[in-house]
């Protein structure tokens, strides 16, 4: 069904600022991918600053739009009759609450296509201060069909969604699971964890810890359907080498960037991404290759850390952790490779570490099925968005 479009400003009307003052209201926090959420159950304590006066109230069934908006960070606020939100928010009200489905709205607002419109038209050079004049986000056609087919739209919608959480949830269930199983194997032993930088962990060769030299500026001339494979971030991309390119180079050209070559048990991490940090080790089957400037490889000295243990380190979410916090923020989120080599690791010995290992071996297809069931049910829901703002649902 195709449905009638009309101006975003014809829905929603901005609200005049209302600043809480002294009132003691809940402090509500956005998210990406969640929505506004409250603040202390996201933080397990209150942590905006302690004078709140100037933070804005936002009612119940008021649209709240923070930044960066091509991230898609708004949403409705449906938890409190009434809370506050940063001062930098956007409040808004549906102008006819009878003719718009609230949760059909806010998932447009969030969909593919509107984050497109969103990015087209943001002005500023400086990535994260970039901002969307009110008239142009005003202006960005909604497609509005019934008030009824909104509300079978945003129902269809939320069901794929719930199922693409519940796969989310279960497999970070699994990451739980061999949390627990690791820290068992630990406390079993007594073991007491070796702390070492990063760098002391690979074998100590000027090229064993290196990032390749060459990315998107590498001459097409240079580039083969056949030869010595070139490893991209999508080629590690969960944690699990899964060759995805179809890049290659000259056995010549592999022999000039001999430096940055990959082997069997080397870990590969991405440099950069969304989130950078990402790390798997190059199989065994796998023929040599080479990495690209987003990708490091760590040649692993195998007397201190098993390469299987170190990425499933890096994996974790301490690692996630330790990584985010050198990441700066650019065109994309990325970290240096001094820093990355920098960063601690604790280690525990190498027995406990292959006893992890084994248990990783065990797991790992049970991991693999449900990365790639998380994807389809990804996939699933966006294609139904992608059809549902077309009117093909």
């Amino acid at each position: 069904m195709s449905a009638q479009r009309t101006q975003l400003g014809e829905i929603i009307r901005p609200v005049k600022a209302e600043r809480a003052g002294d009132r003691d209201l809940p402090v509500l926090s956005m998210t990406m991918h969640g929505g506004l959420v409250d603040q202390a159950d996201k933080f397990k304590k209150r942590v905006a600053s302690r004078d709140t006066a100037e933070y804005k109230v936002v009612n119940r069934h008021q649209l709240v739009v923070g930044f960066p908006i091509d991230e898609g960070v708004l949403s409705f606020q449906e938890l409190y009759e009434a809370a506050i939100v940063s001062p930098a928010y956007g409040i808004w009200d549906l102008k006819q609450a009878d003719r718009v489905d609230r949760e059909y709205l806010e998932r447009y607002l969030r969909s593919p296509r509107a984050l497109a419109y969103y990015a087209a038209k943001l002005r500023s050079t400086t990535a994260r201060r970039r901002s969307l004049p009110r008239e142009t986000f005003l202006a960005m056609p909604v497609p509005l069909p019934p008030l009824p087919e909104q509300r079978r739209i945003a129902a269809i919608l939320d069901k794929a969604d719930a199922v693409r959480r519940k796969r989310q949830q279960t497999i970070d269930l699994a990451d739980q699971f061999l949390r627990s199983a690791f820290l068992d194997l630990v406390n079993r032993n007594g073991t007491k964890l070796q702390r070492l930088q990063l760098g002391a962990v690979a074998l100590k060769k000027r090229s064993s810890f290196v990032n390749g030299p060459f990315g998107s500026n590498l001459l097409k001339s240079e580039l083969h359907d056949n030869g010595v494979p070139v490893i991209y971030i999508r080629d590690i991309r969960g944690g699990i080498y899964n060759r995805v390119s179809t890049v290659c180079v000259t056995d010549e050209k592999a022999a000039q960037l001999s430096a940055c070559s990959v082997m069997s048990g080397d870990v590969l991490v991405s440099k950069v991404g969304d989130p950078p940090g990402i790390a798997a080790v190059y199989p065994r089957e796998e023929p040599d290759a080479v990495v690209t400037q987003d990708v490091i490889r760590i040649r692993v000295d195998q007397a201190i850390a098993l390469p299987e243990y170190l990425a499933a380190f890096l994996n974790s979410p301490l690692g996630k952790h330790r990584v985010k916090s050198i990441t700066v923020e650019a065109t994309r989120a990325r970290f240096s490779l001094g820093a990355f080599k920098a960063m601690p690791v604790e280690l525990p010995p190498i027995e406990v570490q292959e006893r992890f290992v084994e248990l990783l071996s065990r797991t790992r297809p049970m991991q693999a099925r449900l990365d790639r069931l998380a994807d389809k049910s990804a996939e699933v829901a966006a294609s139904l968005t992608q059809r549902a703002f077309r009117g093909e649902l």
